[in-house]
């Protein structure tokens, strides 16, 4: 069943899809060395970004930005999903009760 058919206009254009650019990160967190260290050695990995970095946690923050917004429009499309599926339900009653009217006056 089309929007159209079910009064509900479509989704608004904030709902889009959402996209996030995270090359950004290749500039922050460089690849990791070429060298193969067997998974029984001891040795410690080189050096890591540390927490305080701050591009690392200008990424993150940006990164939990995205989440909430998404997590936003994902609660705010499971709202019309449902509201969509009580006109089903509403469509559907109401053509049973029809049929069911009709099949009494045939009788």
């Amino acid at each position: 069943m089309s929007n159209a058919h079910l009064g509900v206009a479509p989704l608004p254009p904030q709902l889009a899809p959402h996209i996030v650019e995270l090359d950004s990160l290749k500039e922050v967190v460089p690849p990791p060395a070429a060298t193969d260290i067997p998974s029984t050695s001891t040795a410690l990995p080189t050096a890591a970004p540390t927490a305080s970095d701050p591009k690392i946690i200008d990424v993150v923050a940006t990164l939990f930005v995205h989440i909430d917004v998404i997590h936003k429009d994902l609660i705010e499309r499971i709202g019309l999903v449902h509201k969509r599926v009580d006109l089903i339900v509403e469509c559907q009653e109401h053509d049973i009760k029809a049929v069911h009217d009709t099949f009494l006056a045939l009788s």
